[in-house]
């Protein structure tokens, strides 16, 4: 019988390179479905969509009876299905893939809670220059000028 000598000398060097690897973080971590820039500007828009409703649906509660109970009033009324996949279609997504891209930051909560974030800066960046731009005119936020000019329902895009 031959000598034969273990561990085998590659063996050491490829659990070192392993070892390394797994230290620096899997080369094939998995990539979000979504681009962030993407997710953040549809998530907003969402957002400033279901605000416009549910400030539409206070101001119809002196003419229709409440379709929510006062316990509902910390949750944002449901967008129109149209309405939602209209957004969606802006920005090249579909229903599917906002579902998917949701579930991917279900599993990875830090990457989510710095993508809303950027959402809640994109927000408060819209409310300043819409509270900049009434402070110029010296008129009074309303209905329609409480968006910006990107999420108005008369939208060119619409």
């Amino acid at each position: 019988m031959g000598s034969q000598r273990f561990p085998p000398p590659a063996l050491p060097h490829a659990l070192a390179l392993l070892l390394f690897i797994a230290a620096c973080g899997s080369p094939f971590a998995e990539a979000p479905p979504v681009a962030d820039s993407t997710l953040v500007s549809t998530l907003a828009e969402l957002h400033l969509a279901e605000a416009r409703l549910q400030n539409q649906q206070r101001g119809d509660a002196d003419r229709a009876p409440p379709r929510r109970s006062s316990a509902d009033s910390l949750t944002a009324p449901p967008l129109p299905p149209a309405v939602r996949d209209s957004i969606l279609a802006r920005h090249g997504l579909t229903n599917r893939q906002l579902r998917v891209a949701l579930r991917y930051y279900v599993r990875h909560p830090e990457q989510y809670a710095a993508l809303y974030g950027r959402v809640v800066d994109t927000l408060s960046a819209e409310r300043e220059a819409l509270r900049f731009e009434n402070e110029r005119s010296g008129e009074p936020p309303d209905g329609e000028r409480a968006f910006p000019p990107a999420f108005r329902q008369n939208d060119a895009r619409d």
